[in-house]
């Protein structure tokens, strides 16, 4: 009896002991831990490193052996050049090179002018060019030339050449001047032929009344030598303008000679008064 009372007392205890376990299996109680801050903390940089945070020595290198050679060291190799930088912030390295642009048109070959399309060509006849040493007056009697003061006849004695120079440049006009030969044959015929057939014209009369007219004839003394001479006269007729001021002898052709020789072909008068035109100043572009 006695033995059954203690093996249920024990049978209880085991029971009770069970329960307990399983409650605690239930509730389990965490255990809070302590937030450590140490491992925010920043160093301090005063602080020396300890021994284990050092860094180790660097191994020095072997005794080198007497006599002994030392292996070649191996040569570096050879980097790859960077890429050259693009000028743009936005631009990749390893964008594509641009093409270049095509060549611009040529112009058009009938286009000669030296100003853009918007610009005004310039019109009428060129400015006028003054002698180095010419006076205020006497440039603005090359500009607007004194043709009352310009004798109508033709002046025939060379020793006036130096008098109708002294005119010229009093009245600002062009000096014409007329070498004849008639002690030749054929430039007898052409001296003739010019005084009938272009002097006798309408408009080249109208014209001449702008010139300062100077008739030479061939042969003749030593003044008219130094005329032959200083405008390079050699055949006649020989027709030549002299501007104001002017070394330069220009000379106006009335006849066209064929190349080898031949017999000469005249020039229409139209033809012979634009090329006198052209080489007078410009106070006479639009004279005749």
């Amino acid at each position: 009896m006695y033995l059954r009372a203690r093996i249920e007392i024990l049978s209880c205890l085991l029971l009770l002991a069970l329960a307990a376990s399983a409650a605690a299996q239930q509730h389990i109680e965490f255990q809070r831990q302590k937030f450590d801050r140490s491992r925010f903390d920043r160093p301090d940089p005063t602080a020396r490193p300890s021994a284990s945070e050092s860094p180790a020595p660097a191994a020095e290198p072997a005794a080198k052996p007497v006599g002994a050679f030392a292996p070649a060291a191996p040569a570096p190799m050879p980097t790859e050049p960077p890429a050259a930088s693009s000028s743009s912030v936005f631009a990749y390295s390893n964008a594509p090179a641009e093409t270049p642009a095509s060549a611009p048109a040529a112009a058009a070959a009938t286009n000669t002018a030296i100003f853009s399309a918007d610009s005004v060509l310039p019109s009428g006849p060129p400015p006028a060019s003054y002698p180095p040493d010419a006076t205020p007056e006497e440039k603005a009697a090359i500009d607007t030339p004194l043709f009352d003061q310009v004798p109508a006849k033709w002046f025939r004695d060379p020793d006036d050449y130096p008098e109708l120079l002294a005119l010229q440049k009093k009245t600002g006009a062009c000096l014409l001047v007329y070498f004849k030969n008639p002690s030749v044959p054929n430039e007898k015929g052409l001296c003739s032929w010019f005084e009938k057939s272009i002097t006798t014209d309408i408009d080249w009369r109208k014209a001449m009344k702008y010139f300062i007219k100077l008739e030479i004839t061939f042969p003749g003394g030593s003044v008219v030598r130094d005329l032959a001479a200083e405008f390079k006269a050699v055949k006649t007729p020989g027709i030549y303008i002299v501007k104001p001021g002017s070394t330069m002898k220009n000379r106006i052709l009335v006849f066209d000679y064929p190349p080898g020789g031949g017999r000469p072909t005249p020039i229409d008068v139209p033809v012979v008064l634009q090329n006198v035109k052209t080489r007078c100043t410009p106070a006479y572009q639009n004279l005749f």
